[in-house]
């Protein structure tokens, strides 16, 4: 999907949930989600914070072994010095690496931050442009899919602000729609005093395509 922009500056903390399995959809199957999240992140020596995210993620079968996704996000970030805004536009191929439990996303995106916070820019604009490979793995248990993911997020700021991240999700048939509950951690490789963590919860609609089935 074009599910993900990983946001990380230093007014913010990194986006990184996926809300998407590892089985791609079909030609010209669709799939719309929307969700919601919070993220959280104490480091010694910082203020606590938490960044609360809503958005929308559309996903379009290409092929058997190619999807595209894209994602928009608006986030809110709580801190002790104040709140930062940020819109999120992201998007790119998923591939399929094996069968329907290992696949590969790759998304680009930018996020248009504006941080009232700070006297020095306040009301200005700043830009962020990142990309995120994405190992994708998943397993269907019965009624029920469970899924995970590794990533890595590169960003324009430079290697001090790229971070790797694990999500766990699960996704519950219910109806038409199938409700998705993921949770996650992410770490800066050269700032191991902070640990970021997020909880997300989102409804997927899947239809059209050969089958029109509901999200498994």
């Amino acid at each position: 999907m074009l599910v993900l922009l990983l946001l990380l500056s230093p007014g913010c903390m990194p986006m990184f949930s996926d809300l998407q399995r590892a089985q791609l959809l079909a030609p010209a199957e669709v799939e719309l989600t929307a969700h919601v999240g919070t993220y959280g992140v104490i480091q010694q020596g910082h203020d606590e914070r938490h960044n609360n995210v809503a958005g929308l993620m559309l996903g379009v079968g290409h092929t058997p072994d190619v999807e595209w996704r894209a994602r928009y996000r608006r986030s809110y970030l709580v801190r002790e010095s104040g709140g930062a805004r940020a819109q999120v536009l992201s998007g790119g191929p998923k591939f399929r690496l094996r069968g329907d439990h290992l696949s590969l996303y790759v998304p680009v995106g930018v996020a248009f931050e504006t941080d009232a916070s700070h006297p020095d820019d306040n009301g200005s604009f700043d830009t962020f442009a990142a990309v995120a490979p994405t190992v994708l793995i998943g397993t269907n248990t019965g009624e029920f899919s469970v899924r995970g993911s590794l990533k890595l997020h590169l960003q324009t700021t430079g290697w001090d602000d790229a971070f790797v991240a694990a999500n766990v999700g699960l996704c519950i048939p219910v109806g038409p729609v199938a409700a998705l509950l993921e949770f996650g951690v992410a770490a800066l490789p050269t700032n191991l005093k902070g640990i970021f963590a997020q909880g997300s919860f989102g409804i997927a609609w899947r239809f059209g395509g050969p089958s029109g089935e509901r999200v498994p």
